[in-house]
């Protein structure tokens, strides 16, 4: 502090008066006080906020492989509906046969066999 500085600070209370320096003085200290503790809680949420994205990331991760798999898993449940299908046609091709029906040949062969 300057040399000066007791002196204007004596001058400015006999100024203005006590009430009002105290009240300066109170908002002053207020002031400094919400800023230091908003600056700790932004850097509070900054650290947190960097940790919940590497959790998020981190859990992308783990739903792509398992979306990988439950790919796979569909595409083999598809092949065997399919492969169903195929022997349900069959199956009511032979028999409209085997009673002289007339078959429906529209639907033989739509269905591709796939291994």
């Amino acid at each position: 502090m300057d040399v000066q500085s007791p002196q204007l600070i004596s001058e400015f209370i006999t100024e203005v008066g006590l009430p009002v320096s105290l009240l300066l003085g109170s908002v002053g200290v207020i002031y400094f006080l919400i800023r230091y503790v908003l600056g700790q809680i932004i850097s509070t949420m900054k650290s947190q906020h960097e940790e919940m994205r590497q959790d998020i990331h981190d859990l992308g991760k783990q739903n792509k492989e398992n979306n990988g798999r439950l790919y796979d898993i569909i595409v083999q449940l598809i092949k065997r509906v399919h492969r169903m299908e195929n022997s349900v046609i069959r199956l009511d091709s032979a028999w409209r046969i085997s009673r002289g029906l007339e078959v429906e040949e529209k639907n033989i062969g739509q269905i591709e066999e796939e291994e």
